[in-house]
């Protein structure tokens, strides 16, 4: 027999192994490393003594016997089966414990490449914003334009009416005027036709004195004298109060167009002067107007732009959201992909929501009222 190499079995027992075999070693129950490797199950039944080669040949044997312990040694084959076939659950088991690493993705390249997407000239957000501020330039540029004809109109109005007032004081003038030239050509003819029906009067009144003074012998005489002085006296006093009416009649006439005149010409000032408060006073609220309009232009334009960057935002988070979830639901490994769902997980939830359209009507002075 040459030598032998020990072993020791699952229970901790040495054993013989046979010769020229390497040791197995069969580590005890519960440790980590009882098999490793490609290691086999060695049974023990495959453990016999064999002859030794250079040992004389003997007398055949006897025929063997059973060996009583072959039932003992397949059990223990059996339980060492066991014991691997549950280590390898075990690693499994750990393995499958062992969380998976995330795939990284590049969520800064992914949201840079859609905000520049977002602020392209071919951006949806960037043509809405186009629109909304040509609307708006429209119809403001509308409502000036409106403004701007209510003011022309207005002024218009106030220069026909001074025209209009003009005119008819300038007519009123004319007719207080020609109808002083009037009153002034009748008082002067019924003064030229009193003194030719008095001169008339007074001549036959002295032949009448002077027939009745030489019939009564009376020519010679101051009676005579007497009464031709006293009818010259009294004409010549009537003759005077009448001239007297006739003047003032005259004056009266011409007080009255004088004052006529007067009054025109304080029409024609004030209206003169009411057209230019007026007219100064619509220039200054068509001026006020586009101030107010030009504030609310740039309130509108701020806000536009605000709204912009804030529906850039949101159109490239959808973006880049949706192309990282894309990403995700393309990884074949369920366990990376788990992993990777939750690393990113904030980019996979709910889309974020453009800012409302802008409502134009919040940012314009309203209609010109000038």
């Amino acid at each position: 027999m040459g030598p032998t190499n020990t072993y020791q079995n699952v229970s901790g027992n040495l054993g013989v192994a046979p010769p020229n075999s390497p040791a197995r070693v069969f580590a005890p129950n519960g440790s980590s490393n009882a098999f490793s490797g490609n290691a086999n199950i060695i049974k023990l039944s495959d453990i016999v003594p064999q002859a030794d080669p250079v040992a004389p040949k003997a007398a055949p044997a006897p025929q063997p016997q059973a060996d009583p312990n072959a039932a003992i040694l397949a059990a223990m084959d059996a339980q060492a089966a066991q014991q691997q076939s549950l280590y390898k659950q075990i690693l499994a088991a750990e393995q499958a414990a062992i969380p998976a690493a995330p795939q990284q993705i590049n969520t800064n390249a992914i949201e840079a490449q859609a905000l520049a997407a977002a602020q392209g000239p071919s951006s949806a957000t960037n043509a809405l914003y186009t629109q909304q501020l040509n609307s708006y330039l429209q119809n403001e540029a509308a409502q000036q334009q409106t403004a701007n004809q209510q003011a022309a109109l207005a002024q218009q109005g106030f220069q026909n009416t001074l025209s209009n007032t003009l005119s008819q004081n300038t007519q009123a003038e004319q007719f207080a005027g020609q109808q002083n030239a009037l009153t002034q050509g009748n008082i002067n003819t019924q003064a030229a036709n009193y003194q030719l029906n008095s001169g008339n009067a007074q001549n036959a009144k002295i032949q009448a004195l002077q027939q009745s003074a030489g019939q009564g012998g009376l020519t010679g005489s101051g009676v005579g004298a007497q009464q031709i002085w006293q009818a010259e006296n009294a004409k010549n006093v009537a003759d005077a109060q009448q001239q007297g009416q006739f003047q003032y009649n005259r004056n009266v006439a011409n007080l009255s167009a004088s004052n006529t005149f007067a009054q025109l010409s304080q029409s024609s000032q004030f209206a003169q002067t009411q057209e230019g408060q007026q007219s100064q006073g619509e220039q200054l609220d068509l001026n006020s107007y586009i101030r107010q309009e030009q504030y609310q232009q740039q309130q509108f334009q701020a806000a536009l732009s605000q709204w912009q960057q804030q529906a850039q935002q949101a159109q490239a988070w959808n973006q880049a959201s949706s192309q990282i979830s894309n990403i995700i639901s393309n990884i074949g490994n369920a366990k990376v992909r788990g992993a990777t769902q939750q690393e990113y997980g904030a980019y996979t939830g709910t889309p974020m929501s453009a800012p409302e359209i802008l409502n134009q009507n919040s940012f314009t002075p309203g209609n010109f009222s000038g």
